[in-house]
Order: C-alpha cells, then structure tokens, then sequence
C-alpha cells in the first residue's frame, strides 16, 4: 500500500498533481492549508482521501485530527498549530502516545521532518507549495507492506530522496 503525504499546498498543486499521477498511491493523506486542494487532487485521481483542516482553513469544513488505522498501522493526522509544532513536539509525541500511535503525521512549520521517536514515527511531509529550508516543495511517500514500514521525504521537481 502506498500513502502519499502532503499538505501545506496553499492553492498550489499542479506539481503534486503531476507526481501523484506518476505514484499512483493508494490514499492521499493531506496536513492541513488549503484543505480544499487535498479533497481536489483526491477527486481527480479517484484515491481515497483522509485529511485536517490547518490554521489557514477557517472556512473550509473538515476534521482538526484524525486517527487511522490501516494495515496494522495506526495513524494519527493533525495539523500541528495546536500542539505547538514550531516550538519542539513534545505535546504532539505525548498525544501520539496516549492514542497508541505508530505514526504521527503533522504540517504547519513548512519544513520536512521524518525521525522515529521511541517506536512512534514523527512524518511532516514539509511544504508542497511554500517549503522553508529547502529550495524545492517536498512530499513523504509511506509505503507499508505485511506491517513493513517504508518512509521517504522527496522532492516534487525530482523524485530524489531528501531524507
């Protein structure tokens, strides 16, 4: 199964379009900021979509979090603005925990972050549209297999491995 991971799009995904066209992921989990863009891309590739609303979405209506489970692996996605993201991930890796989490999968700060904390995976796919510290958008591909966990943070421009 493949999961393709964006978020932060701000209205921009001709870039993300073209890549998830190349992919051909599973699902599309979307982090929040133009939520709207998430539910778009997901309608014109006919691909299941689980995403959060972010700080820039308040007019659009959909989830502040949410908890998947999916091949043995439970998810949870959030925005991140409301646990304090920019500062460290203290609050969110403690939340990650109390929900059993495998992987926490969060947006807000614009840049690309994947580590694994104490058997918890903290996955912010960076920014599509606007990325800080880095010269390119990124995007995070998981790919999981009989509960084998793969996670890669890449480029739209190229498909080459950032992380």
């Amino acid at each position: 199964m493949k999961i393709f991971v964006v978020g932060d799009t701000h209205g921009s995904i001709t870039k993300v379009q073209k890549k998830i066209e190349n992919i051909k992921p599973d699902y599309i989990f979307f982090t929040g900021d133009h939520y709207s863009d998430g539910l778009e891309l997901a309608q014109n590739n006919n691909i299941e979509f689980k995403g959060v609303v972010g700080n820039c979405d308040r007019y659009s209506s959909g989830p502040e979090d949410s908890i998947i489970d999916l091949e043995g692996v439970r998810f949870y996605l959030t925005h991140g603005h409301n646990y304090g993201v920019k500062s460290n991930l203290n609050r969110l890796y403690y939340k990650a925990e109390e929900l059993n989490a495998n992987i926490v999968i969060f947006g807000h700060t614009h840049i690309s972050y994947c580590e694994k904390i104490n058997n918890i995976w903290m996955l912010n796919p960076g920014s599509a549209s606007r990325p800080r510290k880095s010269p390119r958008g990124t995007f995070a591909l998981i790919e999981i297999n009989n509960q084998s966990i793969d996670i890669k943070i890449l480029d739209l421009v190229e498909s080459n491995k950032t992380k």
